[in-house]
């Protein structure tokens, strides 16, 4: 098939994970997972196990995009997961689900550099602008 063909499919596997990286980006992704009264592990995993159907959801869209796109996609994920591990290792063991957001969006607040989510997008949107 020629580009014309594979055009719409491209663009829908850019918007996948364009959907993919905002929905795990931990200032919308807590908000959408919390439910109150939940503590801090039971929220991990939770989490951790959105984060990994999303990605198993998304896995086929790596033949439509560049390999920096997919690469990026892979590494937020990674990032992320580790990230929310790291998070829930700092707390006591009877800390809640407030706790944990607290500790992540605390985290994103001091980094000196840009959201390394928009950073992600940024790469994603380069690579669309490409396709025209």
């Amino acid at each position: 098939p020629g580009f014309e063909q594979t055009l719409p499919l491209r663009l829908q596997a850019y918007e996948r994970i364009t959907l993919f990286l905002e929905r795990i980006n931990p200032s919308n992704m807590l908000l959408r997972l919390h439910l109150s009264g939940m503590s801090a592990r039971e929220m991990q995993s939770i989490i951790l196990s959105d984060i990994r159907d999303e990605y198993q959801h998304n896995i086929a869209q790596q033949i439509y995009v560049s390999y920096t796109a997919w690469a990026t996609v892979k590494k937020m994920k990674d990032e992320t997961l580790g990230m929310i591990n790291n998070a829930v290792q700092g707390l006591p063991e009877n800390a809640s689900s407030v706790d944990l957001s607290r500790v992540i969006l605390t985290h994103f607040a001091k980094l000196e550099m840009e959201n390394p989510y928009d950073i992600a997008l940024g790469i994603v949107k380069r690579d669309i602008q490409q396709l025209f």
